[in-house]
């Protein structure tokens, strides 16, 4: 653009040449702090009616209407941005509404990040509500200015700025600060949470562990193995490490890795709950646990609870373990002996035999199953075992008769999608017949 047409903004060339001095700085910020005051001012009521409407969709959820609301919000433009801060906090009265409310904000704040909302939303992140707070930290993500942000939100995992939040609610805001820390690109937010994983502090080292899920894996990885190799007390943290490794399961291809976590698996202070999610990450991932590993796991197979004792034997089972292989299917052999056209014990049967790994043995019993409803002229509207026998086949890389059975089978489009994007189906995904998932 011209100079001449630059706008209110250019020093006037005529001026210059006349003598007359420029415009001093102070009196350009005057004239957009009154532009931007304009603008507001004319933004201002519009927001509150989207704002209000928002507050009154009478199921709360994301949906057409709410994503209406969000797209009206979002074509006001950038200036609308740092109006829109305030409604991060759901109000003292707050209840399921204003907090989906807040959400929406928060989540459309971090979709467009801009320098003209890090004050406003440091100011909330460390003052506000514990919602408003969460809300603000969750809108900081994506900041473009890492570096003036990180100090802030360090000191919110540090608890250091939590008055007036109560101590459960402040656990939960500080795990949101190290989840923002996660993912800045900021050298001293990651220094933050590599030293915090090292930390004494139980609250520290679990909201570093919460952050490194959020984290990517290649920058979060080393930091995981070696705090794994040093661990003893598996109690406050396995939660945490359940949950990273279930959001990044591809480094249990990595002997290191799939050790490191079974030793987490057989921990004597490892939590039941975790301890099961473990066993079941372990199994779905076909970890090699290593012959150690798999012998600590075997005292499990007695344990007194029975979804314990499950997975213990699913994941030995899966260890190519016959012992454990027989008691588990045990039961179903001999329903199927007593009825061999059993629709429900062979489909007990061949689910079970997938999630072992035995996707041949899961394909045979399907097939029984596809014949005996054939038989006995059940309708075509039981869709799971369509699906069924196209996990096995897909497994087994039989990818044209998988889609033939998720062509043939009543199963919606939207269902097909989501399908695409299960383990069982990821290679199917990247070949030829990809189309059937779309």
């Amino acid at each position: 653009m011209p100079l001449s047409s630059a706008g209110p903004y250019a020093a006037s060339p005529m001026g210059a040449q006349s003598g007359q001095s420029r415009r001093s700085l102070e009196d350009i910020l005057k004239e957009v702090r009154g532009e931007s005051g304009r603008a507001a001012s004319e933004l201002l009521p519009e927001i509150k009616r989207i704002v209000g409407e928002i507050d009154q969709i009478k199921s709360p959820r994301k949906g057409p209407r709410s994503d209406l609301k969000r797209n009206e919000l979002r074509y006001l433009g950038p200036a609308s941005l740092p109006l829109l801060v305030p409604y991060l906090e759901p109000g003292k009265d707050f209840n399921r509404k204003t907090v989906f409310r807040s959400e929406l904000i928060s989540d459309l704040l971090r979709s467009a990040p801009t320098a003209t909302t890090t004050d406003a939303l440091l100011k909330i992140a460390s003052t506000g509500s514990a919602q408003g707070r969460i809300n603000a930290l969750l809108a900081l993500e994506t900041t473009t200015e890492p570096e003036r942000v990180a100090p802030v939100v360090v000191a919110i995992a540090k608890s250091d700025r939590l008055d007036g939040v109560s101590p459960d609610a402040g656990q939960t805001v500080t795990n949101a600060a190290f989840c923002t820390l996660a993912l800045l690109d900021d050298e001293s937010a990651r220094d933050f949470i590599a030293e915090s994983i090292r930390s004494s502090n139980e609250a520290l080292c679990a909201g570093a562990l919460v952050a490194l899920a959020d984290a990517p894996p290649e920058s979060s990885a080393p930091h995981m193995l070696e705090f794994l190799e040093n661990l003893t007390n598996a109690k406050p943290v396995a939660s945490a490490i359940a949950d990273y490794y279930e959001k990044n399961d591809a480094l249990l291809d990595d002997p290191e890795h799939a050790r490191a976590l079974g030793s987490v698996a057989i921990n004597e202070t490892t939590p039941g709950e975790p301890r099961i999610r473990i066993f079941d990450t372990l199994r779905v991932t076909d970890a090699k646990v290593g012959s150690p590993i798999k012998r600590g796991i075997e005292p499990f197979r007695d344990a007194s609870r029975p979804d314990m004792r499950l997975a213990a034997q699913m994941l030995l089972a899966r260890l190519k373990d016959r012992g454990a292989k027989q008691e588990l299917f045990r039961r179903l052999d001999n329903l199927i002996k007593k009825n061999k056209k059993s629709i429900s014990a062979h489909s007990d049967r061949a689910k079970l035999h997938h999630a072992i790994g035995d996707w041949n043995a899961a394909e045979r019993d399907w097939r029984v199953v596809m014949k005996q409803m054939a038989e006995d002229e059940i309708t075509r509207s039981r869709k799971e075992p369509y699906i069924g026998i196209a996990r096995a086949l897909a497994r087994l890389k039989k990818y044209r008769e998988a889609a033939s059975y998720l062509s043939q089978g009543p199963i919606s489009v939207e269902e097909l999608q989501e399908l695409g994007n299960e383990r069982d189906f990821r290679e199917m995904r990247e070949s030829r017949f990809k189309d059937v998932f779309q």
